[in-house]
């Protein structure tokens, strides 16, 4: 089965083969998809890619970021609400718009009244941060919890963010990883095979020396289901090559996810989908509801409500 070419955004969280090859117990009939007589596999590739995006994007949109792990840089002002300092200790504690954090690449400060070309940014050392609530095991050797762990805020040593300039005296500008690694294999993978091409390797490898890399599971209809661990990556973001710690025990075709994204956001994903493929006129097989739900003229509204209460744990807090 012939997967289209993802969009620049990165591989959407319920793919083509996902839908189409019943992956996902939905209970409607994605090659339905678009409707009318003498449509051609390509377009119908192209609607249930369509499909897949739009499913994504309004996961994102409910959960007010998006989960897949992308590489951030952010600047705040503080002290304020979401840059503190605490009194006891004088640790800064920096509140940043994505989670869970999995990696801090850099700290730096720098005065608000001096901006433009005049404002200098001072490198706080490395080893002076940290997150305030690391992810349990950096996604090796255990499998994602739904329940939401981790954080998304950042702690820095004293000193580096203070009151002396006052109410917003200070600028911090934080670069960071954040979120679980997911991709798509960009070239087909053969059984036995140590290593595999991919849309993006943001957060596969290991972060330093030493560390573990990330464990993933690859989702594949077709070609059966395996996990992945990765102990070294080409790339830091974009496309690369991923080394596994163990040859595959499957082939898998291009186009094939492989994600270390808990299942629920996967499969919450996959019924926001099949809400879309139903409102663009897909036909609908016996109980295409939410679980536990009755299938009818409510179906659609009751597949999106059960997929946001699956995502709820996720949500952003600021």
């Amino acid at each position: 089965m012939t997967t289209p070419p993802f969009s620049p955004s990165g591989t959407p969280y319920v793919t083509n083969d996902q839908l189409l090859g019943g992956y996902w117990p939905l209970a409607v009939d994605f090659t339905t998809l678009p409707p009318g007589t003498n449509v051609t596999q390509t377009q119908k590739q192209a609607a249930v890619a369509a499909v897949c995006e739009s499913a994504t994007s309004q996961v994102n949109s409910y959960l007010n970021f998006p989960p897949r792990s992308i590489l951030n840089t952010e600047i705040l002002t503080g002290p304020d609400f979401r840059v503190t300092v605490r009194n006891s200790t004088g640790v800064g504690r920096v509140i940043l718009s994505r989670w869970p954090v999995t990696q801090i690449v850099s700290v730096q400060v720098a005065p608000t009244a001096a901006m433009g070309p005049n404002q200098t940014w001072t490198t706080v050392p490395a080893g002076s941060w940290s997150p305030e609530y690391p992810v349990i095991g950096r996604f090796s050797s255990s499998v994602p919890s739904g329940s939401g762990e981790g954080g998304q805020a950042i702690l820095v040593a004293p000193g580096y963010i203070n009151w002396c300039g006052g109410r917003d005296g200070f600028q911090v500008k934080v670069q960071y990883y954040h979120g679980w690694p997911h991709t798509a294999l960009s070239a087909p993978a053969i059984a036995g095979a140590t290593s595999i091409q991919v849309g993006d390797c943001t957060s596969w490898g290991p972060f330093a020396a030493g560390q573990p890399g990330a464990e993933g599971a690859i989702r594949d209809p077709t070609g059966g289901e395996e996990s992945a661990s990765v102990t070294a990556s080409s790339a830091t973001t974009g496309p690369g090559t991923l080394t596994l710690s163990a040859p595959l025990a499957y082939a898998h075709a291009a186009g094939v996810m492989i994600s270390s994204m808990p299942s629920t956001i996967l499969w919450a994903t996959a019924q926001v989908a099949a809400a879309e493929a139903l409102s663009r006129g897909a036909q609908a097989m016996v109980n295409a509801a939410a679980p536990g739900r009755s299938a009818g003229g409510n179906a659609k509204s009751e597949l999106k409500e059960h997929a946001w209460n699956t995502l709820d744990p996720y949500k952003r807090t600021w």
